[in-house]
């Protein structure tokens, strides 16, 4: 029984090891891909609570750069789930092209985001459904592995 008791011991130590080493290699190696912001970086989105369809609002998505140097925005992605209730008007600073992509939409960007300073990205919408609507904001610098992420949420009523 206790050369049973140690057995088990000693195997469990091993396999914590071996988890704890797993761990560190996936942190090691897949760490710059995952959604962590960019060292400097800090992001919001912002939307009215509530609006009626019909009713335009904006979006509005904002990029502060307290890092040393500029960043340029590469892309911003709006998950479908914020944004199947609405129809996309316009964005300001003008978008250069929009993918679509499995749950997201995809905007890319070719917008410097100067060291020091807070940038507006705004989506213009209009409300088409009602529901509520909900979704993550991905923000993507150009040169950078690490993707911003923040969510985002409005409730669309009937007229």
């Amino acid at each position: 029984m206790k050369r049973a008791i140690q057995v088990i011991l000693v195997v469990g130590v091993m396999v914590a090891a071996a988890a704890a080493l797993a761990w560190g290699a996936a942190v090691w190696f897949l760490g710059p891909y995952l959604i962590w912001a960019p060292e400097g970086i800090h992001t919001s989105a912002q939307a009215p609570e509530a609006v009626a369809v019909g009713d335009t609002l904006e979006l509005t998505v904002r990029i502060r750069n307290d890092g040393p140097e500029d960043r340029t925005l590469e892309a911003i992605s709006l998950e479908l789930g914020l944004l199947k209730g609405f129809a996309i008007e316009s964005v300001e600073p003008p978008f250069e092209e929009s993918d679509p992509a499995t749950d997201y939409r995809v905007y890319r960007f070719d917008e410097v985001i100067p060291a020091g300073e807070v940038t507006p990205v705004r989506f213009n919408l209009t409300a088409i459904e009602a529901g509520v609507y909900q979704g993550r904001v991905e923000i993507q610098f150009v040169d950078e592995s690490r993707i911003s992420s923040t969510t985002a949420a409005t409730a669309v009523r009937s007229r």
